[in-house]
């Protein structure tokens, strides 16, 4: 699932004990957990750890939010969609064919 917030729906934007990025709305809703939204692109990976992204992105989203808290709207509406990767569903083919032949090939 993909989740797309307004400025004025974000709360802040925090980094979780795990080095993940988490974006705590102000109202949450019934698809969001206790902590808020984890955003995956950031979720502790390798590169995040060395070039510590979640820290400076959480930063950049705080320091955004503040600079337009006067404009922006103060809820907004929290879009909710399916998100598609075809790299992902391409892999996902590929595996299920090795497993069909796999099974083929023990025969």
């Amino acid at each position: 699932m993909t989740y797309e917030l307004p400025y004025g729906a974000v709360k802040k934007a925090e980094v979780n004990s795990g080095g993940s990025l988490v974006i705590v709305p102000r109202n949450p809703g019934p698809g969001t957990d206790e902590e808020g939204y984890l955003v995956v692109g950031f979720a502790g990976s390798l590169l995040d750890r060395v070039f510590r992204t979640s820290p400076k992105a959480a930063a950049e989203i705080n320091k955004v939010r503040r600079s337009r808290r006067k404009t922006a709207a103060r809820g907004g509406e929290t879009i909710r969609s399916l998100a598609a990767d075809p790299v992902a569903d391409l892999l996902l083919v590929a595996a299920a064919a090795c497993a069909v032949v796999a099974v083929f090939l023990r025969w």
